[in-house]
């Protein structure tokens, strides 16, 4: 069984988020980053977190 990481640089990604939302004139969501990379670790085969 594979363990896995994720790295997320969360300061650019929060940057991105905002102006995605901002650019949809909606409000930006709150996010549970434990949750995000639980899902992200997920999408790959063999991976235990």
């Amino acid at each position: 069984m594979l363990r896995g990481m994720v790295f997320i640089d969360h300061m650019n990604f929060d940057i991105a988020l905002q102006k995605y939302y901002k650019g949809l004139n909606k409000p930006t969501i709150k996010l549970d980053y434990n949750k995000l990379f639980k899902n992200v670790c997920t999408q790959i085969a063999n991976i235990v977190f």
